[in-house]
């Protein structure tokens, strides 16, 4: 009977590590929509701060209340893109392996206990 307890616990705890990775994919997966949608909000804005540059053929952005107010809306969402750029690039880097969760050396390009490549962070890769 111990075999069948030893495999119903093997059984258990790959559940529980599949359980941690699926939601660490979630997390991060929510993450980075939210950086895209938080990019594609400020494109857009830059968009229309443009197009209302253009129309009004406005040379000083300061006498344009319209434009004054895209450009606050615009520092928002660039700190909004900032954050969700640093909680991602936290997120990426070591010290907990996303193969096996173990504890690693921070900047360890593999872990030493599973051998999972480990990844660089977001703004490293740009």
């Amino acid at each position: 009977m111990s075999g069948w307890d030893e495999l119903g616990n093997t059984l258990n705890d790959a559940a529980r590590i599949g359980a941690k990775k699926a939601g660490k994919w979630f997390e991060a997966g929510k993450l980075h929509m939210n950086l895209a949608n938080a990019e594609l909000d400020l494109k857009e804005i830059y968009e229309k701060i443009g197009e209302e540059i253009y129309k009004g053929r406005v040379l000083d952005v300061r006498e344009s209340p319209k434009i004054q107010d895209l450009l606050v809306k615009a520092a928002r969402l660039e700190e909004k893109v900032g954050k969700l750029k640093d909680k991602i690039h936290q997120s990426e880097q070591g010290g907990i392996c996303p193969g096996c969760f173990k504890k690693i050396e921070e900047g360890a390009r593999f872990c030493p206990y599973c051998a999972t490549p480990q990844t660089r962070g977001y703004k490293d890769r740009f």
